[in-house]
This record gives structure tokens, C-alpha cells and sequence, in this order.
């Protein structure tokens, strides 16, 4: 697990061509995939370009997927990330976003222009009601999160089968599902 609870001021510089990918077989244990997995600091001034997620899961607990951050309980600002993300899962539900996977922090003056698909794989063992949650910035807003002076350029594909009838996307630009507050 990566977790960072520091100040990271990439001082407006920009990282090319980050590459991840991962097969995701654990247990009993929620995961986090992104530069960062899950922040607790503070990260600003910084762009991620030409970026590549790819993300197989067949974990069964919640995974959070993203380029910068896989799930946020600290700050981000002025940051920006294009590339591409693709999560797979054949058996849990993922939350992916192009900023974040998960936010329960604040995200602001950020902006995506990150393509995200989303792949299920039916599998006989999936578990009931797996929701799977995309945006453009953030999977999900958690209770707790904030996302304000954000936007979205990067397109959303969902390769979910509509027989599925356990499985549900939300899907969105900015957010695939918000409990938490946002603002322009």
C-alpha cells in the first residue's frame, strides 16, 4: 500500500507516460491503485500526461482505480491527468476515476482528459448488487468529500453487458455517484 499523508508540490511540473498495470488477487482487503493510493496530504501543481492504468481485479472487497490518487482523504489542487484508464473486474465492485477513484477529501481546480472504460467480466461467483462507479474525476464522492472548479474532457465507455442484471453502473463526467458536495 501506498499512502502519503506528506505536502507533494510537483511545482507545475508534468510526469509523462506513467505506466500501471496490475492483477488484483487478494482478500479481505480494500485496494487502492494510482501513482499514489491513497492520499492523507496534500498534493498540488502537478500534471499527469499520456498516463496508462490498466487494472484486472478479482478482488472482494471494494478497489478505488485511478491515475493520481486511488482513494483521497487529504487535498488536491491544480492538478490534471490524460491517459488512459481501464478497469477490468470479474468479481467486485471498482470505483474509477481519471483525478481520484475515491473521494472523501477536497478536489479542486483540477481537470481530466483521461479516457476510463470500464470492463465487467461475468463470472458465476459475483457477489449481489456490485455496483461499479465511473467519472471523469472521481468514481465516487464520498459523505465527506468535496470536488469544486473541476471539469471533464476525457471520454467514459462502459463494456458492461445489460444481461448482467447484479451488476450496476453509474457512470458520469465529472462523478459516477455523489454524496458529498461539488461546486462549479
Amino acid at each position: 500500500t501506498n499512502l502519503f499523508s506528506g505536502i507533494f508540490d510537483g511545482n507545475y511540473n508534468v510526469i509523462y507516460n506513467m505506466k500501471i498495470s496490475e492483477d488484483i488477487n487478494i482478500t479481505n482487503q480494500y485496494y487502492g491503485i494510482a501513482m499514489f493510493s491513497y492520499n492523507y496530504g496534500e498534493i498540488k501543481n502537478l500534471g499527469l500526461e499520456n498516463a496508462n492504468v490498466t487494472i484486472y481485479s478479482n478482488a472482494d472487497k471494494y478497489g478505488n482505480i485511478a491515475i493520481l490518487v486511488g482513494r483521497n482523504l487529504g487535498d488536491i489542487s491544480n492538478c490534471y491527468t490524460s491517459g488512459k484508464v481501464i478497469g477490468i473486474s470479474s468479481n467486485y465492485s471498482i470505483n474509477i476515476g481519471g483525478i481520484v477513484g475515491a473521494n472523501e477529501g477536497i478536489v479542486k481546480e483540477s481537470y481530466n482528459k483521461t479516457n476510463i472504460e470500464l470492463v465487467y467480466e461475468e463470472n458465476d461467483n459475483i457477489y449481489q448488487e456490485v455496483g461499479y462507479r465511473t467519472g471523469g474525476i472521481a468514481g465516487v464522492n464520498e459523505e465527506n468529500g468535496k470536488i469544486e472548479n473541476v471539469y471533464n474532457i476525457g471520454e467514459i465507455i462502459n463494456k458492461i453487458a445489460e444481461e448482467n442484471i447484479n451488476v450496476t453502473p453509474c457512470l458520469g463526467g465529472i462523478l459516477g455517484s455523489n454524496i458529498g458536495s461539488i461546486k462549479n
